[in-house]
């Protein structure tokens, strides 16, 4: 720990003197209130550190160098921290130290301490592309520049020109690691696919069967219908001449007959089906229809006949 030369409350009596010849735009003067609290927490750090409590001993130097700046309390809180094992935070007092008192005795001792820390400790070179801002290395902030971090694996985070960025970096005692902070490249959309050309949508009336189509297919359920009814009463009346005279050839026969028109029933059914089908599909307009020279086709219903014509 550094020793003044004169009693403590001497040293922080001349705070505001030493402060003046490091940087005087950083900070006004410290009033008398400010240098009478200084010098309160300077001899408890002096206290502390005479128990060997050092890490009370460092917040309390900090405290006064907080208070009024001088560079006595900053390298006894530096000694105070590497006492404690606390190597990386001494580091940064140093750079604190050399930043506001750069030349002078204090600043060959900070140096000196610095030289003797860097070996046991990482550092990082943090560098952006860009607008940085809200930088912290494992969640504590920090600067664009030299920072010292313990051996390990550390995160980098920050915002660049506007998008939240995070970095990882290891490094290991006594080498240091760069650190590049920028955004992240736009994604490129993917281009569409060519839309296929337009087709035409196919006319809202348009009926691709001629109405000969579906007379025909009427045509033949009639005549479908016409064998069915036939089928019909001629299996009932098998039925009626098996119940007069019950022989084996009679029921066989009988057999027979149903089949037929049960076959029967499912044709006339499917022909009735696919006419209301065909019908769905029929230009009843007459469309381009050939002249009946060329090639037609002509049905005609009667009680009881049909009459399917066609002509070429």
């Amino acid at each position: 720990m550094r020793v003044a030369s004169f009693v403590a409350a001497l040293a922080i009596a001349l705070l505001a003197r030493h402060a003046a010849a490091g940087d005087p735009g950083a900070r006004p003067a410290p009033t008398k209130q400010e240098q009478a609290a200084a010098g309160k927490k300077f001899r408890e750090g002096e206290k502390a550190y005479a128990r060997h409590d050092y890490a009370n001993a460092a917040a309390a130097f900090e405290e006064a160098y907080a208070l009024a700046p001088h560079p006595d309390a900053l390298l006894n809180a530096i000694d105070a921290r590497r006492k404690a094992g606390e190597l990386r935070v001494a580091a940064e007092l140093c750079q604190r130290l050399l930043r506001d008192f750069p030349d002078g005795k204090p600043a060959s001792e900070a140096r000196e301490r610095l030289a003797d820390l860097t070996p046991k400790l990482g550092r990082l070179d943090l560098t952006a592309k860009g607008e940085a801002k809200e930088l912290t290395i494992d969640g504590r902030p920090a600067e664009l520049g030299e920072a010292f971090v313990d051996p390990g694996d550390h995160v980098i985070t920050g915002v660049v020109d506007g998008q939240r960025v995070e970095r990882r970096a290891s490094v290991v005692a006594g080498a240091r690691a760069s650190v590049l902070l920028e955004r992240a490249p736009k994604k490129e959309e993917p281009e569409a696919p060519a839309a296929p050309p337009p087709t035409a949508p196919p006319a809202p009336d348009e009926k691709p069967l001629h109405m000969s189509a579906f007379f025909v297919g009427l045509g033949l359920t009639a005549v479908a219908g016409g064998v069915l009814v036939w089928s019909g009463l001629d299996t009932n009346a098998a039925r009626d001449e098996f119940e007069k005279n019950p022989t084996r050839p009679a029921y066989e026969e009988g057999l027979d007959k149903e089949l037929r028109t049960n076959v029967l029933i499912g044709v006339t059914a499917g022909l009735g089906a696919a006419t209301a089908l065909v019908a769905i599909f029929t230009d009843w307009g007459g469309g381009d229809a050939a002249p009946a020279s060329a090639g037609a086709t002509t049905v005609g219903v009667g009680p009881g006949a049909l009459d399917l014509k066609v002509t070429f």
